[in-house]
């Protein structure tokens, strides 16, 4: 009996000890569009138009970085691609993730009008898709409800150099002007 009460204490320890040392594994996920998503005037997204899988760990979809169109927030961004290997507008993906970096966890596309961010004008997203592993894989269709919202993109654009140069006879004018008014100013 001792024997049994003994052997039943150190189970029990050893399983308290190492309960949460649950090793991590490989989910694959496969995530795709069956019907092509469609920008704000109801046309097929065009080969090469940006789209980002993002996690969220909140249940939260924060608005992209208006500087760069990056998540914000504590949204991670997973995956970013161009349409166009699937059909108009389609995509399909494949990914792998560790078990232990995203559980619980949910998904969701952003997707924008354009393949040049600083030519973006509108994006859109998917709802949110709950992270399940069961038997290791995870298959998503992102457009199987139909439902996705389009948002306008107040982007800042930051000029390139090249436009800098352009301005470069207006500020040197601007200054002249402005050293011209302090001059006159001090001999008033």
């Amino acid at each position: 009996m001792k024997r049994l009460i003994l052997t039943t204490l150190v189970l029990t320890t050893m399983t308290l000890l190492t309960a949460g040392l649950a090793p991590a594994y490989t989910v694959n996920l496969i995530y795709f569009t069956s019907t092509g998503l469609m920008d704000e005037n109801m046309a097929f997204l065009q080969d090469g138009d940006l789209i980002q899988l993002i996690y969220s760990p909140d249940n939260i979809i924060n608005p992209p970085n208006i500087y760069n169109g990056l998540p914000t927030g504590n949204d991670v961004l997973w995956d970013s691609f161009g349409v166009g290997n699937a059909g108009p507008g389609q995509f399909f993906r494949f990914l792998q993730y560790e078990s232990t970096t995203a559980q619980p966890g949910y998904i969701y596309i952003r997707f924008f009008n354009s393949n040049v961010m600083g030519q973006v004008t509108y994006y859109g997203i998917s709802g949110l898709h709950w992270l399940s592993d069961f038997l290791r894989f995870d298959i998503w269709d992102v457009t199987a409800g139909g439902l996705y919202l389009w948002t306008e993109y107040h982007f800042i654009v930051v000029p390139e150099p090249e436009t800098w140069l352009t301005l470069l006879p207006a500020i040197f004018l601007g200054i002249f002007i402005y050293r011209k008014t302090k001059k006159k100013k001090k001999q008033s």
